[in-house]
């Protein structure tokens, strides 16, 4: 899909390779609209409300995730040889002569789910809405300094029919006085209230 608005765009493109999925459906809509409703209508802060909204914000993640899972042991600092043959991602000293340790050992899970097509359908769709929406902000004198599938940094305020509490809406997180982006998700700034 987002080949096909690239060239709606004048973009010219070659494909080496690739996957063509052709099933299309809202698989999700009854999952979405049961976790947004939980999490509009409950209390600000509880459990109710973090845990729909990482049930909303996980989803993508949970399809795109990879197989190759990580094993973590706790051992003696001094008795790390046998490790030599893993691939460790971390080690932290826990302070009493003991190390958490977290390696991959080769293990692949085949039952979790995992679906590429789908977690890229849904990055895709986001950066595609988020491209439009960009370029009509764009068209109405906005200057757009930073955007990801879910967010945006402008120097002015949204319209306020898009922002709100209803799915699909934007909500205003900060105002910043200064900001800086250095690449995809690294920024910092400092909000106007200090």
């Amino acid at each position: 899909e987002e080949l096909k608005l690239a060239l709606q765009y004048g973009y010219k493109i070659k494909v080496n390779r690739g996957y063509t999925f052709i099933e299309k459906d809202y698989i999700f809509k009854d999952y979405v609209d049961y976790f947004f409703n939980l999490k509009k209508n409950s209390e600000a802060k509880s459990a109710e409300q973090s845990i729909s909204k990482l049930f909303l914000n996980s989803l993508a993640g949970k399809f795109g995730m990879s197989p190759d899972l990580e094993d973590h042991e706790i051992k003696d600092s001094n008795n790390l040889d046998i490790y030599n043959s893993k691939t460790i991602t971390n080690i932290i000293s826990l302070g009493n002569g003991k190390d958490l340790i977290s390696y991959f050992s080769n293990r692949n899970n085949k039952n979790l789910n995992i679906s590429v097509a789908i977690a890229a359908a849904i990055t895709s769709y986001a950066r595609i809405s988020m491209v439009e929406l960009m370029l009509k902000l764009i068209e109405s004198n906005y200057k757009v300094f930073y955007t990801d599938t879910d967010s945006l940094f402008l120097d002015k305020l949204l319209n306020k029919h898009i922002v709100g509490n209803e799915l699909g809406q934007f909500k205003l997180e900060n105002i910043y006085k200064e900001a800086v982006f250095l690449c995809p998700k690294v920024r910092g700034g400092i909000t106007v209230d200090g």
